[in-house]
């Protein structure tokens, strides 16, 4: 019976070496990484030039030898020329709605659906992108009303209106105004005045909060609930958000932990999509 036992044993033994030496990561190369390597820029527009469209009425790929870097986004262009148009007026160049499909914000929905850099359209001197040639198609015929709608639903500011800046400029929740507004990653920011949205233009990642909009306590914790945007926190130059004063007091009194927990979730809320 013994001897059964053990050359159960030995087979058992046997297959999870072979299964070992014939996985992808026992047969892969044993390379070292590449400390010289560059890390990819993850480009805005798919690597698309923003001025081609205006100059070419086509999308073109951008070359990586003319970029620019514009309120935390990279852009690629075709040649120094278009760099250059860029770089005096780069507002100008920039797709409509953040790059959300117009069709998707301007419906009965108001849906914000990623717009494809090669399906567009240019009305007035703007540029507009579309989820599919189907939503362009279905557009095309409503123009107008989708163009009266869209801006209504895009123009809705993230943090209930205050001003991103405010936390750690006047180190306190300042309401901003719809003429001093700023769009950072496909959402609207308002300030509460030009000197603030100018800050914000030069380092957005700085004065955006983390998590966008959920409270950071709740994350460390575990679970997910939208943060009241007069309850916040300023540690090493980011902004932390909380639900309540609570949340906030149970923040700062270890807030290294707190943030690497909140990061842990963060992660895995990005992955699955619902971010």
């Amino acid at each position: 019976m013994q001897r059964k036992k053990m050359n159960m044993k030995l087979c058992i033994y046997a297959l999870v070496f072979v299964g070992c030496a014939l996985s992808p990561y026992c047969l892969a190369e044993d390379k070292k990484p590449d400390k010289a390597a560059t890390p990819l820029i993850q480009t805005t527009l798919h690597g698309y030039c923003p001025v081609s469209y205006f100059t070419d009425g086509q999308a073109i790929k951008g070359d990586a030898k003319f970029q620019s870097r514009y309120l935390g986004e990279d852009y690629f262009f075709a040649n120094a020329k278009a760099k250059k148009s860029f770089d005096a007026e780069p507002d100008r160049y920039l797709p409509q709605f953040g790059g959300w499909c117009t069709l998707s914000l301007g419906g009965p929905y108001g849906k914000r659906n990623p717009g494809d850099p090669e399906v567009f359209a240019i009305e007035d001197g703007k540029l507009y992108l579309f989820w599919s040639q189907r939503a362009l198609n279905a557009y095309e015929p409503r123009v107008n009303s989708i163009l009266r709608k869209a801006p209504r639903m895009f123009a809705k500011p993230q943090l209930f209106g205050y001003s991103p800046v405010a936390y750690q400029k006047q180190k306190k929740a300042v309401k901003g105004k719809p003429e001093f507004r700023a769009v950072f990653r496909r959402q609207m920011f308002h300030f509460a005045n030009e000197s603030d949205r100018q800050l914000f233009i030069k380092s957005p990642e700085q004065y955006t909060p983390l998590y966008a909009g959920y409270c950071a306590m709740s994350l460390a914790k575990g679970s997910r609930y939208y943060a009241d945007p007069n309850f916040f926190a300023v540690v090493d130059k980011r902004t932390y958000l909380f639900l309540n004063q609570e949340m906030k007091d149970s923040f700062m009194l270890n807030p290294a932990k707190a943030i690497a927990g909140a990061d842990i979730l963060w992660i895995g809320i990005q992955g699955d999509g619902t971010r």
